[in-house]
Order: C-alpha cells, then sequence, then structure tokens
C-alpha cells in the first residue's frame, strides 16, 4: 500500500510525501504520521518505514569511496591501539605520556627571551623547533615531533646558559 506520509522538523511539518522521498529527510527519531495512525510516531516504530530507512543505511555503509590520491597517511586522525598506545607513522608504539608539553616550554621560552635577551634570542630557534613540533605530533609523526621536542630542549638550555652569563658580564662591566 502507498502512503503519504508526514514529518515533522523542528516546528514544521512536511508532506504530504511518498516513502522514497520521506527517508531522504528523516532520521529513526523523526517524528511521522500518515493515514491509520493514531498519533504521530518516531520513524523507527513505524515497521516500512524502519526498514527503508535500514537499508538507505546499509547502502550508504556499502557506498563508501576509497580514499582521494591527494589523501596525506600523514593525517591528524590519532591512531591508537587497545592499550591507549599512539600508533605512529613509523608503526611504533608510543605512551601518551610522551607527548610534548607544549604550553610549558612555549612559556618557559617566551619568559627567558624577554629577561635573558642575548641568549634568550636564541629561544627563537626553541619556539620554531615548538611549533615544528606540535605540528608533527598532530600529524602523528610522533618520532619526529619526539625528536623536535628534544631539540626545542638543547636549544632551550643553550639560550639558559648564554643568557645567565651574559647577564653576569653585563652586571659585572656596571
Amino acid at each position: 500500500m502507498d502512503y503519504s506520509y508526514f514529518y515533522y522538523e523542528g516546528s514544521q511539518t512536511f508532506g504530504p510525501v511518498n516513502l522514497e522521498e520521506l527517508i531522504k529527510h528523516i532520521t529513526p527519531d523523526t517524528q511521522i504520521w500518515r493515514n491509520e495512525l493514531e498519533d504521530w510516531r518516531s520513524a523507527k516504530s513505524v515497521p516500512e518505514v524502519n526498514i527503508a530507512l535500514q537499508e538507505q543505511i546499509s547502502r550508504m555503509q556499502q557506498v563508501t569511496p576509497p580514499p582521494h590520491a591527494s589523501y596525506n597517511n600523514n593525517s591528524a586522525t590519532s591512531k591508537t591501539d587497545s592499550r591507549g598506545y599512539v600508533i605512529g607513522n613509523d608503526g611504533k608504539r608510543y605512551s601518551l605520556r610522551l607527548k610534548p608539553n607544549y604550553i610549558f616550554w612555549y612559556i618557559i621560552s617566551v619568559i627567558f627571551l624577554i629577561f635573558f635577551l642575548p641568549g634568550g634570542l636564541l629561544n627563537i630557534v626553541t619556539l620554531i623547533f615548538l611549533q615544528k613540533s606540535q605540528h608533527n605530533f598532530e600529524h602523528n609523526n610522533i618520532k619526529k615531533s619526539l625528536e623536535q621536542m628534544d631539540n626545542a630542549k638543547l636549544f632551550f638550555f643553550i639560550a639558559l646558559i648564554l643568557g645567565v652569563v651574559s647577564r653576569f658580564m653585563f652586571i659585572s662591566m656596571l
């Protein structure tokens, strides 16, 4: 039997539409009505509509396109295994505890950039390495991210030593 359906969305009623058109506009929880129904009901509780929705869902799942040729395996989606380890692009597992703490190093680098000017200027390199490290971590290149974080820390401590030494030299000249 071919029914005319109405569906309710937001604060508006739409219809009459046939079943094929109806399933294009509704979800299983959408309120619908047709002849022979006493009151509005959720779409999933009307047998022929529920069946049509399930068929629509299964068709959509079967029509998943392959990745586009421009797809980059370094995507920002984080892959984890069943124990919560992040899987890097190199296939190795990394603990989430190894996630670099960028904000801490950004703040410390900027403070030393301001207060220990000669050595602090070297912290610009630190900030660049921090940015690259964060970018690589977000794109699941964990190994490279950790290497760049180590470089950032190295330049930070070199800048700290140069900054303190230059500060003492400046004070001793006064």
